[in-house]
């Protein structure tokens, strides 16, 4: 991880060359990120962390915790695991980018 300063504002560089990487707040961060750009919880899952369902949806459930994050669990209305990223949240993802190695370079990108 290195830092940078762009724009008067720091942002902090994370390289990862595999999955087991994304550990710690990098990894909360990056399944953020990627719930932003669109992408499915089971993608994340699946294409991300190596089919590790218990750890995407812990991280899940720590954005949601910090507000970061918010989840529709309204089933009546159809949008039940819609998720929304918060004003903060989307704060926090613009202090971080994120590049990648190797093969990881072809799943995901900043």
């Amino acid at each position: 991880m290195t830092e940078q300063i762009s724009n008067n504002k720091k942002i902090i560089i994370v390289k990862v060359t595999k999955p087991d990487y994304l550990s710690g707040l990098t990894g909360a961060i990056y399944i953020l990120k990627c719930l932003s750009d669109g992408l499915s919880k089971d993608q994340i899952i699946y294409d991300i962390f190596e089919g590790d369902r218990q750890l995407v949806f812990i991280w899940i459930e720590f954005l949601k915790n910090h507000h970061w994050l918010e989840e529709n669990e309204n089933s009546n209305t159809g949008d039940h695991g819609r998720v929304k990223i918060t004003y903060e949240g989307s704060k926090l993802i613009s202090e971080y980018s994120f590049e990648f190695e190797n093969d990881l370079g072809n799943r995901r990108d900043s």
